[in-house]
């Protein structure tokens, strides 16, 4: 399978910089796999108490919200409105790096 197929870089080139977008395949894909991760998520997480799994919930809250301070930001959008999507939430507000 071909990587181009799920992602791609515009057409100017900066020897230093990669700019990758997600397609709209690659997006697709990513919401097909959502339900295994979730699934693989709760089976790795299934032999930790129910405080320690709020424990790593709570570690992982810190880590997105403190996302936007790293060297190398994630864009974490389509993460969250499939997070929000499966929580029957409305989509939060987007931070703005700075």
């Amino acid at each position: 399978m071909s990587l181009e197929k799920f992602y791609s870089r515009p057409g100017h080139l900066i020897r230093r910089l990669n700019h990758l977008n997600v397609t709209s395949k690659g997006s697709q894909l990513l919401r097909d796999i959502h339900p295994m991760l979730e699934r693989s998520d709760k089976r790795i997480l299934a032999p930790l108490s129910e405080a320690d799994r709020l424990f790593m919930e709570l570690l992982s809250r810190l880590v997105q919200v403190n996302n936007i301070y790293s060297r190398a930001p994630l864009d974490t959008t389509l993460q969250e409105d499939l997070l929000a999507k499966s929580k029957g939430a409305k989509k939060a507000p987007r931070a703005k790096a700075g």
